[in-house]
């Protein structure tokens, strides 16, 4: 069964897609399969990711055509691609009004944006942002810049006023499982000695996931365009 950063992800390039466009780039681009699918469609597309072990690890087909690059300072002409993508990028950048002002300056027509979301109004969603919370004190306990998600409005205000700005929220329906939940716990807690607290906060997490309460995080799609 697919998962749901798969799933998520091919909401968003299909919507990247549906904007036909000429040219791409992909900032954050990870193993590059928003690249590797863009290329696949016959989009002119590429990426920078400023992990080095990320590009190691990057899918063939699309190592050709990501480098390793800093986003607050992109190594590409003014409005060199039609649209710049940050697919669930945001909270993990440092700097992030320059690195927004770096990926508009280097976009002719405009940027799409991602960021996890939580509809607060389920219950289950409401846990899923707490469980979400949680991972990302352990990540920052690791040494990892994770910082907590950007809504509509922190997106807009990290532009130049101007921008033409349009969203949506996709959400897939269903229930995390434990091996999902113990994934997440997996990689967050890496190198950590847990503490009493993180423990039963563990358990309850895991006792909520085996009765269902925990439901899949969306995403927000953000188009800000010239």
């Amino acid at each position: 069964m697919q998962g749901n950063t798969d799933w998520l992800r091919d909401r968003f390039i299909e919507r990247l897609l549906a904007l036909s466009p000429a040219s791409v780039l992909d900032l954050g681009a990870g193993h590059g399969q928003l690249v590797a699918t863009c290329r696949a469609a016959g989009v002119e597309a590429w990426g920078v990711e400023p992990e080095a072990a990320s590009l190691e690890a990057a899918l063939p087909q699309a190592q050709p055509f990501l480098s390793r690059a800093d986003a607050t300072s992109l190594p590409f002409e003014d409005g060199q691609f039609e649209w710049v993508t940050l697919r669930h990028v945001p909270h993990h950048l440092e700097e992030p009004h320059g690195s927004f002002a770096e990926a508009w300056r280097v976009a002719s027509r405009g940027l799409l944006v991602a960021e996890p979301w939580f509809d607060l109004t389920d219950p289950g969603q409401r846990v899923a942002a707490s469980l979400d919370r949680f991972l990302k004190r352990l990540d920052r306990r690791r040494g990892m810049f994770h910082a907590d998600v950007f809504d509509v409005d922190a997106i807009r205000e990290l532009l130049p006023q101007g921008a033409e700005v349009a969203h949506e929220t996709v959400r897939r329906p269903g229930a995390m499982g434990l091996e999902n939940l113990d994934e997440d716990l997996a990689r967050s807690s890496t190198g950590l000695t847990l503490d009493e607290a993180d423990r039963s906060s563990i358990s309850t997490y895991r006792a909520q996931v085996a009765a269902g309460e925990i439901s899949w995080n969306g995403s927000v799609f953000v188009r800000l365009e010239r």
